[in-house]
């Protein structure tokens, strides 16, 4: 992955998967998960310094997260379809 990975996820629906307890840290890290441009499935851990937007980490997504994302999407586009 690279930087316009990331950027480009932002471009695609994206599904905040939740706050990321363990391990802990000295600032809060949310999982985001997304597309890029190319078609990836990339879970990416982020945080917020002061008003901007900090990736930590970027990586393919994992099976479990592929299926959280996936169902979150199939749920909006049916609410956006009624």
């Amino acid at each position: 992955m690279d930087e316009d990975d990331v950027v480009s996820m932002f471009r695609s629906p994206i599904v905040l998967a939740g706050r990321i307890i363990e391990p802990a840290h000295d600032e809060p890290r949310w999982l985001v998960l997304g597309k890029s441009e190319r078609g990836q499935k990339l879970a990416l851990v982020l945080t917020r310094r002061g008003n901007r937007v900090r990736p930590v980490s970027c990586r393919p997504m994992r099976r479990n997260e592929r299926k959280v994302y996936e169902e979150a999407i199939r749920e909006k586009d049916e609410i956006g379809s009624s």
